[in-house]
């Protein structure tokens, strides 16, 4: 490799993401290209991603083409760094891990001096921010609006806990199983609920959550339900194996949202044990967002 080239490499990925194809590189060979703007388009098996690009220059080659499948540190392609007003560089500079971004148009990540002044000082990743201007892109309003959020406090993943099955579990189960796929019936059963009280609490408050700027919905009140039971009744939150019952310490809910015509997707509000309602709805209008404009990650959906 040439000592001027910047490698354009493929970061390492979740293992739970499946596999990842170079779906569309964004620019030709020879292409003026320039820092954080999207590059190249991968395709997963939960969300799609971009590559942005390392550093402003010209790209040089394209390595690896369209519809193939990468694994972590492939070399997708290669930059001379510097712009037509820049002297090129000699010194040698590689990027193993290079910016990961959701899928959007590209005119979203054309950022103002003063957006990328104020992106760099606070050290944000673009990828948390929603664009509110005209086709989604970002503007200074939607950068102060995201530093005014208070700052999240960073909770430790806790351990989960495995209970060991006795034996009258052991068939318990094995005889619940063999009802399920070869005697019992499958019906299906309807409950109604009084929601009086979430109603009446959500008139009361769905003005002042609307002017901090959240939306609450029936489904934030949903979630909190679920957390609750959740946590009253902590075998539902586990996962059945052979021997033994593992019970997650955290309470992670998925929430199906609708893509128009794309389909469905399932963010998820991770540790929804430690939020209150108000944080719920933060999050929960945050992930629809991000599931809405093509913005959401990997570890959003798991």
């Amino acid at each position: 490799m040439k000592t001027n080239l910047i490698d354009i490499t493929m970061p390492p990925g979740d293992q739970e993401t499946g596999k990842n194809i170079l779906a569309n590189w964004l620019a030709k060979e020879g292409d003026q290209v320039v820092v954080n703007e999207p590059l190249v388009e991968i395709s997963t098996d939960k969300v799609n991603m971009e590559i942005a690009v390392p550093e402003s220059g010209v790209l040089q080659e394209i390595l690896i083409k369209e519809g193939t499948e990468l694994n972590a540190g492939d070399i997708l392609g290669r930059i001379i760094p510097g712009s037509e007003s820049q002297q090129i560089k000699t010194e040698a500079k590689k990027i193993t891990e290079p910016t990961q971004l959701s899928i959007q148009t590209d005119s979203k990540y054309r950022l103002s001096p003063v957006v990328k002044r104020l992106i760099k000082e606070h050290n944000i990743d673009v990828a948390d921010l929603v664009g509110t201007a005209r086709e989604g892109r970002i503007n200074k309003a939607d950068v102060l609006a995201y530093l005014e959020k208070p700052a999240k406090k960073t909770v430790p993943a806790l351990e989960n806990k495995f209970i060991p099955h006795n034996t009258m579990r052991k068939s318990i189960a094995d005889h619940m199983v063999d009802s399920l796929l070869k005697t019992a019936p499958h019906v299906t059963s309807i409950f109604e609920m009084d929601l009086s009280a979430i109603i009446t609490h959500r008139n009361l408050h769905k003005d002042q959550f609307k002017k901090e700027g959240l939306n609450l919905t029936y489904t934030s009140y949903f979630v909190y339900a679920s957390v609750e039971a959740l946590k009253a009744v902590p075998e539902v939150n586990s996962r059945f194996h052979k021997d033994g019952l593992e019970l997650f310490a955290d309470i992670n809910i998925g929430v199906g949202t609708a893509l128009e015509d794309k389909g469905l997707i399932v963010p998820v509000i991770q540790q929804a044990q430690n939020l209150s309602l108000k944080e719920i709805a933060n999050k929960l209008q945050e992930l629809t967002d991000k599931a809405r404009q093509n913005k959401l990650q990997s570890k959003d959906v798991q």
